[in-house]
């Protein structure tokens, strides 16, 4: 018996190619895509049955792009190949007609019909034409199926996609119950790779391989991530303009909102009506307007660490989410409908672990679109994450915070960039900071805790106590690193402040001032460190007694620098009686009777 690789052509005529688009030719990379559609639909076929395929993805990842390539790719091994606009059920209905107009296809036997009759009858009729069609190979693409849902539809494509015996039909849709509603099987279209994506600037820019031009088209498809809708954009404005690729990614670096909106060059317009911003915006009026609470949520995670979102900052949060920050009800129930109903927009992707992810540019274009209430919705991103990183040097909550570091981080760069200063901020910025301290990462500290020291002097003042704390809290770092004068200043900005504010041999500035010893003490510095600690136990003795506990560690440093000074020095202090040593370490004993033993 004969076999084949892939369908015969069933007629001698010439096949039928009714495709409303031009071959693109920039395409790039996608070759294991068009390969699973191609064996779904002719390779593998089962016969006896309407093979189907769903495209879905996020607005401007290339679907359109992937169906316009296999259509020309596999032109010939199908006597009719038509393209429908399917964006709703009237422009499905209008699709329908245009082809019963179609006198190529009349010649096929695709019904004609008299003038006056409805155009939804016609629609049904070509459908069911298509359906019962068994002499001829026929593909039918339904592009941008995207409100197969909408409740607000009297009626759904899905009535209008053939389903029988015969024929192929390929879908692309931002909808992912597409693939079940509108084909029997499917895929998610993700971004380009990072190859495919240098490769596609290029071509689209119309720039040589050079391993320079390389090296910036890397970093800028980076930074678009990895999109093909933003990298045409990008690839059209850099051929337009006759500028390079690293110009235009410094300009897109400190432009970003604006180069997101530019048109489009007119040769393009026959693939895309909108731009990436564009694009976006029409999905989130329609979020907004259907599920309020999904818009709520979508604009919260435009705030957050897009690379992977725990659901359970939502669920836990709902809460606060409806009585604090007055967002719709944000009950478990609903905030689980909300994120389904995001994901029908393939504006957020379910991982592996059951966890979620946003693309990074639409999460900038979410920020420009809300402008007027980023600030909310930024503080309430940064109240919900407060709730997960309760860091205070407590080793049970070490590995919750390692979960969620990486969300406390974005929420603290976020807030400080719009300058959104409060409280929760420099707590926030403050427990992490201790965070990266316990894991010996100071250059993080310093990071953190300068962030918190700008905010607390905006939020209360360059004066304040909470500002001073912090200041202590850099100088204790800076001490660790063994940058003594940076901690020695840090010290005395703190001290001036206590001293300011309480007095100056108040019990709240005798830690600073310990601290100050110590520091002195790491440089050397005997004398010092000495007339610190000394000063720091008259603090303490005057407030809690001569032998209080709080006194003992300070007389115990005070005795261990004595220990250290030689007799032969030239430094004053070695000039006290060797004995105030001695019964300094007795008034530690004395003090802590009970917790020291001597022999």
């Amino acid at each position: 018996m004969k076999t084949y690789s892939c369908i015969e052509l069933r007629s001698t005529r010439a096949p039928i190619f009714k495709v409303l688009y031009p071959p693109n030719p920039s395409f790039t990379g996608r070759t294991e895509i068009l390969t699973t559609i191609h064996n779904r639909l002719v390779v593998n076929a089962k016969p006896k049955l309407t093979e189907s395929y769903a495209l879905y993805g996020l607005g401007g990842v290339g679907k359109t792009q992937i169906a316009i390539q296999y259509a020309y790719l596999h032109r010939t091994d199908f006597d009719i190949m038509c393209w429908l606009r399917a964006n709703d059920w009237n422009t499905l209905v209008t699709s329908y007609v245009e082809l019963s107009r179609d006198l190529d296809l009349a010649v096929l036997g695709v019904p004609v019909f008299e003038d006056g009759l409805e155009n939804v009858v016609i629609a049904e009729r070509i459908k069911l034409w298509f359906q019962q069609e068994s002499t001829l190979k026929w593909l039918l693409i339904f592009d941008n199926a995207d409100r197969i849902d909408d409740p607000n539809e009297t009626r759904s494509v899905i009535e209008l996609v053939p389903r029988g015996e015969n024929g192929c039909i390929l879908t692309t849709s931002r909808n992912r119950a597409s693939d079940g509603e509108l084909a029997s099987v499917g895929c998610e279209v993700k971004e380009m790779m990072e190859t495919d994506a240098v490769e596609f600037l290029l071509r689209c820019s119309r720039k040589d391989k050079l391993e320079s031009q390389e090296q910036d088209a890397k970093n800028l498809v980076r930074e678009l991530g990895y999109l093909p809708l933003a990298i045409e954009q990008v690839g059209s404005y850099v051929r337009e303009k006759g500028i390079s690729v690293s110009r235009y990614f410094s300009f897109y670096k400190t432009n970003q909102s604006n180069a997101l909106k530019q048109r489009l060059p007119m040769c393009h317009n026959v693939y895309y009506r909108h731009t990436v911003v564009t694009t976006w915006r029409i999905s989130f009026d329609e979020i907004e307007t259907r599920n309020p609470l999904a818009g709520e949520i979508l604009c919260l995670m435009a705030f957050l660490d897009g690379a992977k979102i725990q659901r359970a900052i939502f669920e836990v949060g709902g809460q606060s989410l409806s009585s604090e920050w007055k967002l719709s009800n944000a009950t478990v129930w609903n905030i689980g409908e909300a994120l389904g109903f995001l994901q029908s927009y393939s504006l957020v992707r379910t991982l592996e672990s059951d966890d979620l992810w946003i693309h990074i540019l639409v999460q900038q274009v979410i920020q420009e679109h809300i402008l007027l209430f980023r600030n909310h919705f930024s503080g309430a991103a940064l109240s919900l994450i407060r709730v997960w990183f309760p860091w205070g040097g407590d080793l049970e909550n070490l590995s919750l915070c390692r979960e969620y570091i990486f969300q406390a981080k974005v929420c603290i760069k976020n807030n400080s960039e719009i300058g959104t200063y409060s409280n929760d901020l420099a707590l926030l910025a403050g427990s992490v900071g201790a965070y990266f301290q316990s894991d010996g990462q100071y250059d993080e500290v310093i990071a953190q805790y300068k962030r918190a020291l700008k905010v607390n002097e905006k939020a209360f003042g360059v004066g304040h106590i909470n500002t001073a704390n912090t200041i202590n809290n850099l100088g204790l770092i800076y001490d660790s690193q063994g940058k003594y004068d940076e901690s020695i200043a840090q010290y005395e900005r703190a001290l001036r402040i206590y001293e300011k504010t309480f007095g100056v041999d108040h019990i709240n500035t005798a830690a600073t001032i310990s601290n100050m010893g110590s520091t002195y003490d790491g440089q050397g510095k005997h004398d010092e460190a000495i007339a610190q600690y000394k000063r720091a136990l008259r603090i303490y003795e005057k407030a809690f007694g001569v032998d209080h506990i709080n006194a003992a560690g300070t007389i115990m440093n005070i005795s261990l620098l004595l220990n250290e000074v030689k007799p032969n020095s030239q430094n004053s202090s070695c000039h006290e009686p060797t004995i105030y040593s001695t019964l300094t370490w007795e008034k530690v004993i004395h003090v802590h009777k009970g917790l020291y033993f001597t022999s």
